[in-house]
């Protein structure tokens, strides 16, 4: 699992400055995954020459989980729950199709 930045599809990395809608230029401090499969994970951020940092969801700073092994490979929508039965999935996984 990697958090990239939706727009450029680069990796967030920590020490990384980023600028928010506002123009406030925050440095990346801590970032953690996702809990659950419904969840986007939390970034961790402190205003540049502060020593405070603050906690927000991911999307604040345009960003996303790629690559997610948490989460059905078959849901079409996040916290999507699957329909598909145990055969479906060995047959998708063969390469035959499900209805």
């Amino acid at each position: 699992m990697r958090l990239v930045y939706k727009k450029s599809g680069r990796e967030v990395a920590v020490g990384q400055q980023v600028r928010l809608d506002d123009g406030v230029v925050f440095e990346v401090t801590h970032f953690k995954p996702p809990h659950k499969p419904s969840s986007s994970g939390k970034v961790s951020v402190r205003r540049i020459g502060e020593k405070t940092s603050s906690e927000y969801y991911v999307h604040v700073i345009g960003a996303e989980w790629i690559e997610r092994e948490d989460r059905d490979f078959f849901s079409m929508r996040e916290g999507q729950e699957s329909t598909l039965t145990h055969q479906d999935m060995l047959d998708a996984i063969e390469g035959k199709e499900t209805a």
